[in-house]
């Protein structure tokens, strides 16, 4: 199966998404996995995307790029780098000091917030020259990105529970997945 997506990082990325939010969305009582399997499943995104940085730059052409995709560029590196070190940091790969483990830790989920804010105005400007059934999609991701990336971004959230995250994420992977399947 050389052409299914969902074998990809991103594709595996997603999956995990998925067990993860679904575990967030069970009860107490009736969780899917323990404590452990999910703090993994996390590590496992984190350590997925990893190699990120690198094909973003690698892919990146300076000269044809507008000003708005070098900005999205910018801010997708930063995320990457901020998160990439601090997940090291997090595993003792590398030593950083944990207060700016910690805050490598809010930089990414604020340049995740920033990367879906601009690709959300990206959206609304530019939305008659994307299908009908993309758009949706990218409009789903966005709205279930912006509660948890806006969550995450903040030292004590934003008053989202578990449940909600759960329930975002579960959207979100869900209508990421499913793309995936289409792209195959």
């Amino acid at each position: 199966m050389p052409g299914n997506k969902l074998l990809s990082p991103q594709g595996l990325d997603k999956i995990a998404m998925l067990l993860v939010s679904v575990d967030r969305l069970s009860s107490p009582s009736t969780k899917l996995f323990s404590k452990d399997v999910v703090v993994f499943l996390n590590e496992f995104r984190c350590a997925l995307r990893l190699p990120g940085l690198y094909n973003l730059v690698n892919g990146f052409h300076f000269q044809q790029s507008s000003f708005c995709q070098l900005v999205v560029t910018l801010v997708q590196m930063a995320y990457y780098l901020s998160e990439g070190l601090a997940f090291l940091s997090s595993k003792d790969v590398i030593q950083l000091p944990k207060r700016l483990e910690n805050w490598l830790w809010l930089v990414s989920c604020r340049c995740w917030l920033i990367g879906t804010l601009i690709h959300f105005a990206r959206l609304l400007l530019h939305c008659t020259s994307v299908s009908p059934v993309d758009l949706l999609d990218d409009f789903v991701i966005d709205l279930t990105a912006l509660p948890m990336s806006l969550h995450w971004s903040l030292r004590r959230g934003c008053g989202l529970c578990t449940t909600q995250l759960g329930a975002l994420g579960l959207v979100s992977a869900v209508t990421h997945l499913r793309r995936l399947l289409n792209e195959s």
